[in-house]
This record gives structure tokens, C-alpha cells and sequence, in this order.
């Protein structure tokens, strides 16, 4: 037996202090609401973690679902993935336009995957643009006209401005003119949850960077880059990340994670030491770019541990484990000037 859990992070990047508290607020329904979920005999880590973050591509505050970013033609293009242990499955969407819950997608991809049987088709792993839409339409999803909200539509203006001022400043020699990272801030989403039979699912959802270019596929939408979920005999392994698509995944950030966590655990040490030295291995230098990760680690018949860190800016996350333990924040406090150093938090849930 495992000791359940679900951790949900909103994103790393940087917000303001009214939009702090507000994410905030967010991921508490949405893992208190996860939390009743994981209590319900018949869900598993798979329907946990995609309603989860269906909850929260219904929000306008994230930068998945409803009020995304927008390409540089001011469209909406989505991506998202899952993957699970066992089986050892993985889904994903890219580019895909006109959709509500990208993250639902994949998972009836993944449940396809479950039914398949010797002789049938191949079921799909991995969907991109006009043909995913088709792909939907004709697997009973309805297309949604209110994906671009007043504010999204607003910050692709003020993008649109700053980069032509910044465009200016470059011909006039003044190459200090620097893009505001506030206008064009992240916002990636995504969970782990880990059920008492001991699978794992992680996801993510995203709109990708905002005027990126209609076709970009995103991190969100590479297994191995924004998640990953994985198992070696006792041991279980989420890990779900938002940042740089591009700097994810060139890295396979979250499935090298999970390897080199995984790879250690004959030595055991506590996660949160394991987990802070593979993400400074594995996490790029410069500081213009931003890696937020929150990792789950669990042993069958013991404690479940549950990890975050950043290399930069705030990040909002939080856990829960079945009902009766409290929420529990995970939190990077927003600082002065929004930076913050790399540092691992970590909670454990006893079995």
C-alpha cells in the first residue's frame, strides 16, 4: 500500500501580489477538491490528476485552457501531456486549437491506449494541430469559442508593444532596452498524484510563451520534458515542471529527474537532498531561464514525500494527502524584486 497524494502547481514566474494570492486561493480549491477525488474508491491517479488540472485550465488566472497566451496571429494554441506507471503509457496534444481542456484529450488518448487489443489500429501517443482537431471532433470533444479573454487579449498587445519598442531601441543602438518579463510572465500548470495502489500519473497544460509561433510545440506537450511518472519495484516517481519550454526539453528535464532519483534509491537519503542536487545538475545556468519543478517520491508500505524547488522567480504549488491531512503550501514567497534563490521545500505524508 502507498500513502496517497496530490501535488498541483500553478506555475513559476513572476506575479504580482494580487495575482500571488489569487493562484493561491486557486490551488487550494483545486487540491481540496482533488483531495475528495483521491477518496472516491473508483478514481484512480489518472482521473485525479486530469480532473485536476482541468480545474485549473478553466481558470483565467493560469496559462493553460481559458485565457492562455496568444501566437504572434493572436490565436490560441494549446498543449498538454500525461503519463503514468503502470502501464507505462504517456499522452500528449500540441498546437491544438478551439478546445477547452487539452489535458482531457490526452486522457482519452491514454484510455484508448488501455483498451487496446491485439489486432485493433494503433492508438495514438502524441496529437498536433489540424489533425488533433479533427481527431477531437470526431471523438465526441466540442470545440470553444471563449478561450481568449479580455486579459489575455490585453497582454498581447502589451507584448506586441514592448516588443516593438524593444525592436526600435535595437536600431537605435540601444541594446540595454530588456523585454518586461511581468508583461510576458509564465504560467504553465500541472500535478502528480499518487493513489494507494501505488500508480502515479503526472501532467501538465499549457498555452506555451506568448507570440510564439502558430506550430510551436511547447514542453507541455513532450512526455519526458514537462512530465513523467515512472516505477522500479517498491519505488514510485512523479515529477512535473513548468519553465523555458525550449530549456526543458533539450534537457528531457522531468524524465532525467525521475532517473536520476531513481537510480540513487538503493542509497537512501531524504528527497528533498537527492532531489535539489539531479535539478542543479540538470538545470541550465543563465539566469535568464526559469525552471520550476515539484516531485513525488514514495516507497510502497511507507511515507510519501513531495518536493518543489525553482531556479528563479516565484512559484506556487501545494500538496494533499487523503482526507484528514491538512493543505499544505509549497509555496516560493514573492520577494522585492520577485527572484529567488534555488532551494528545495519538502513535506512528508506518512502512510
Amino acid at each position: 500500500m502507498f500513502s496517497p497524494v496530490v501535488a498541483v502547481h500553478c506555475g513559476v514566474g513572476l506575479y504580482d501580489a494580487k495575482s500571488y494570492e489569487a493562484s493561491q486561493l486557486l490551488l487550494k480549491h483545486q487540491l481540496l477538491r482533488a483531495q475528495q477525488l483521491l477518496n472516491e474508491a473508483d478514481n484512480s491517479a489518472l482521473d485525479v490528476c486530469a480532473a485536476v488540472c482541468c480545474g485549473l485550465e478553466d481558470s483565467a488566472l493560469t496559462n493553460a485552457g481559458v485565457g492562455s497566451n496568444l501566437t504572434n496571429q493572436g490565436t490560441v494554441e494549446l498543449d498538454a501531456s500525461l503519463a503514468i506507471s503502470e502501464p507505462a503509457l504517456t499522452a500528449a496534444v500540441g498546437a491544438l486549437p478551439g478546445f477547452r481542456n487539452p489535458i482531457m484529450v490526452a486522457k482519452k488518448i491514454v484510455d484508448l491506449q488501455m483498451r487496446h487489443r491485439k489486432g485493433d489500429l494503433t492508438a495514438p501517443c502524441f496529437l498536433a494541430g489540424s489533425s488533433a482537431t479533427e481527431w477531437c471532433l470526431k471523438n465526441g470533444f466540442r470545440p470553444f469559442e471563449g478561450l481568449i479573454t479580455e486579459e489575455s487579449r490585453q497582454g498581447y498587445f502589451k507584448a506586441l508593444e514592448v516588443v516593438e519598442r524593444k525592436e526600435a531601441a535595437m536600431m537605435d543602438g540601444e541594446l540595454d532596452c530588456v523585454t518586461s518579463k511581468k508583461k510576458l510572465g509564465l504560467g504553465t500548470i500541472g500535478a502528480v498524484v499518487l493513489d494507494a495502489k501505488g500508480l502515479v500519473c503526472s501532467g501538465t497544460s499549457s498555452g506555451g510563451v506568448i507570440l510564439k509561433e502558430p506550430g510551436r510545440i511547447g514542453s507541455s506537450a513532450v512526455v519526458g520534458a514537462g512530465c513523467w511518472a515512472e516505477k522500479d519495484q517498491d519505488c514510485r516517481v512523479g515529477v512535473t515542471a513548468s519553465g523555458q519550454g525550449e530549456v526543458l526539453m533539450r534537457k528531457l528535464f522531468t524524465s532525467r529527474l525521475s532517473c536520476d532519483i531513481l537510480t540513487k534509491q538503493s542509497e537512501w537519503k531524504p528527497l528533498a537532498s537527492e532531489f535539489h542536487q539531479s535539478f542543479l545538475k540538470l538545470c541550465p545556468g543563465s539566469g535568464d531561464e526559469t525552471v520550476g519543478c515539484v516531485c513525488v517520491r514514495s516507497f510502497q508500505d511507507q511515507e510519501t514525500e513531495v518536493c518543489w524547488t525553482t531556479s528563479q522567480f516565484s512559484f506556487v504549488a501545494g500538496a494533499v494527502g487523503c482526507v484528514g491531512y491538512p493543505f499544505v503550501e509549497l509555496n516560493c514567497p514573492l520577494s522585492e524584486n520577485n527572484i529567488s534563490k534555488p532551494s528545495v521545500s519538502c513535506h512528508i505524508f506518512a502512510l
